[in-house]
């Protein structure tokens, strides 16, 4: 379009739009949506015109449906199918809106002017295909002639440009601004692709969508999404509805009932008490501006948001009623099983998980692919002959600790909202490859914090079948509030938390380390080089595998990619799995005190720094390393390597927030990427 005549075409619409009110600026347009249903879902193409009186078309569950007399009609038929159309509408019942596709006014205007003769008060507007700023000003003009002859009310019949050519979606704001008669933008895929001559895939056709968008949104009108002709890829479809809805479109065109359904589905806004929620306190704090449990802030844009949301629901739910009202079949609301109901744990009552851990050498073979393991995986037979194992293999202590937590994932932790501390662990004896051991958990204390929840200290074993417990995690997590009883809390002596597996150790072990390293100096800092790279679905995979099945960590389809969380457990090993090749022939390990200070997404790839607090002897040819550790996320070990730590960072008593201080006003390439502060303890061979 070119500059002269782009501003002929805007003085031509500005007086078609406002010719009642010349003084009427562009920035007081009243969205034609506002005056329309919010429920555009999907809009179903009726192609076989000869079933249009049989009305059989009407049982696909769309919210509109489209009478086409462009594309799907011979030139020879044209006449033919108004005519059916015409003696069709009076006669159609439900809910749903019905739509005619005009032939172009540019490119076909005699069979446009006819087309335009079908109007009835059951038809709800006309769809303009191929759709330019003057082709919208000539429909708007002839449809107010229309109405005048048949006495319908005025600006009754809306309008629906479609886009579906390159010039289409240049001048798409100036099309969406065209006539007060528009209601939304439509997308027309297949056509626009062939006009910009670029693949399926192309960013071009995604740069296009993306104008429709902002256009028709800038217009306050809806935007249509197009139809897809691949009839049996379901999934396909339903991916393509997602990044629709995600794009901001509010549904699109079908052509199967299956792809209405779909469609239906998938541009359904979910019923969000947590923003009702929210949006609730915002008012009744005056409108201040708050931070919510999410630790986000929640202002006015976030209370309209809320308040747009909660209209489309309700409209979408109650046009969904409205087109189920005639419906002979009787429906029953299930009720949803969770075992978030099934939590019903008091202070120093032990539960028992339904699981098992069944050590297999497939289980280990899996957990030594994730998590390197310098005392199985480095020198397997001579540890292992250590502790009189012969040629059996034991089960390495960073799959023991998550395995002793996971387990009771299903009777414990399932309704908690994150995992706070790891408070010490305790292995009384060496696992054997074949064992089955059970899991069981009781609570030691609940404190209630006001606003955050309730903290709660937790005792989970591994036990063998006598009920024997073999490995001890003690952990803190924090709950919504009310989730348990207060009561009296149970002390936990420092004594019973002493490491036994030491004393296992048979004083005829190897003397000589089979695997090199150093000798460590007492506040030496050390950065390992092995990093921890998570992959796209370890959190879901781990998670299941451990049968730590909370939906923080295996629903993909709840959570996006950066709410899907690895568990804290699996993030400890990890840290530790980092250090496999520095430490030399590690005889037994044990976690003091871990705290979670970051969240862990898939993707993530963890680093760990090391800090030499004490080397103590044990006989001639061991030694008792005690160290402070931190893992990081996505920081390269020669970045860390290159930048100054400071101290306080592995202070034993560092509390998450100190932390984050500390980072944000000395380093700040740390800031929000410590995932694990914590001690450990583990004897080993000393290097020569």
């Amino acid at each position: 379009m070119s500059n002269t005549f782009r501003r002929f075409v805007s003085g031509a619409v500005q007086t078609a739009i406002w010719k009642s009110d010349p003084s009427t600026t562009q920035a007081q347009i009243v969205p034609q949506s506002e005056a329309l249903p919010l429920v555009f879902r999907s809009l179903f193409y009726v192609k076989k015109t000869k079933v249009l009186e049989s009305h059989k078309w009407l049982t696909v569950p769309a919210d509109a449906f489209i009478l086409d007399l462009e594309d799907s009609v011979a030139a020879g038929d044209k006449a033919r199918v108004r005519r059916e159309i015409q003696s069709v509408l009076p006669t159609l019942p439900g809910p749903q809106k019905v739509l005619i596709r005009l032939n172009n006014p540019s490119n076909s205007p005699r069979d446009w002017v006819e087309d335009l003769r079908t109007a009835h008060p059951r038809l709800l507007g006309f769809i303009v295909p191929k759709a330019s700023v003057e082709d919208v000003v000539a429909c708007d003009h002839a449809l107010d002639a229309v109405e005048s002859e048949r006495g319908l009310e005025s600006r009754s019949l809306k309008l629906f440009p479609m886009l579906e050519n390159a010039r289409g979606i240049e001048d798409a704001a100036c099309i969406a601004r065209a006539s007060r008669r528009n209601a939304a933008l439509m997308l027309g895929r297949y056509d626009l692709q062939r006009s910009l001559g670029c693949s399926q895939e192309s960013p071009v056709l995604e740069l296009a969508y993306q104008e429709v968008v902002l256009a028709a949104r800038g217009a306050g009108l809806l935007a249509i999404g197009s139809v897809n002709c691949d009839l049996k890829n379901h999934n396909l479809y339903e991916e393509e509805c997602r990044r629709y809805f995600e794009t901001g479109f509010s549904g699109r065109s079908v052509l199967t009932s299956a792809q209405a359904v779909i469609a239906n589905r998938e541009f359904t806004v979910a019923d969000d008490t947590s923003n009702v929620s929210e949006a609730a306190k915002f008012l009744a704090n005056g409108n201040t501006l708050q931070v919510t449990q999410k630790k986000s802030l929640f202002g006015p844009p976030h209370l309209k948001r809320a308040k747009d949301l909660r209209a489309i629901f309700e409209a979408q739910a109650s046009f969904d009623r409205l087109k189920s009202s005639d419906a002979k079949a009787k429906t029953t609301h299930p009720i949803l099983l969770s075992p978030r109901e099934g939590v019903d744990i008091r202070v120093g009552k032990w539960k028992h998980s339904p699981f098992c851990a069944s050590f297999t050498e497939g289980l280990l073979s899996i957990w030594e692919q994730n998590f390197i393991a310098n005392s199985t995986l480095t020198s397997p037979l001579h540890i292992d002959k250590v502790w009189g194992l012969g040629e059996t293999a034991h089960v390495p202590f960073s799959l023991l600790f998550n395995m002793a937590m996971s387990l009771s994932v299903i009777v414990f932790s399932y309704p908690a909202k994150a995992h706070l501390e790891l408070v010490a662990t305790r292995q009384v004896r060496p696992i054997k490859v074949g064992e089955k051991l059970g899991n069981r958990v009781r609570l030691l204390s609940v404190e209630n914090k006001p606003n955050l929840g309730q903290i709660a200290v937790s005792e989970h074993q591994l036990i063998d079948s006598s009920d024997t417990p073999v490995f001890t995690v003690i952990k803190k997590t924090l709950f919504p509030e009310n989730t348990f009883a207060e009561a009296e809390s149970i002390v936990i002596s420092e004594a019973s938390l002493v490491n036994p597996l030491e004393s296992e150790i048979d004083d005829a072990s190897p003397s000589v380390s089979l695997v090199p390293s150093k000798p460590l100096n007492e506040r030496e800092l050390y950065v390992h080089e092995l990093v921890k790279a998570f992959g796209p679905h370890d959190a879901v995979t781990l998670s299941y595998l451990l049968k730590g099945v909370n939906p923080l960590h295996v629903n993909s389809h709840q959570f996006s990619k950066t709410e899907l969380l690895l568990s804290g457990p699996c993030v400890v090993a990890g840290v530790i799995a980092n250090t496999a090749l520095d430490f030399g022939d590690v005889l037994s390990d044990q976690l003091l005190s871990v705290t979670q200070l970051n969240k862990t997404n898939n993707g993530d790839v963890i680093s760990t720094v090391s800090k030499v607090v004490r080397v103590e002897d044990v006989g001639k040819d061991k030694e008792k390393v005690t160290l402070r550790i931190l893992g990081m996320r996505n920081m390269s070990p020669t970045q860390l390597a290159a930048t100054p730590l400071p101290d306080e960072l592995f202070d034993e008593e560092m509390r998450p927030a100190q932390a984050e201080k500390i980072c944000e006003a000395r380093c700040p390439s740390l800031f929000h990427r410590i995932v694990v502060h914590g001690t450990r303890t583990f004897l080993r061979i000393k290097p020569l």
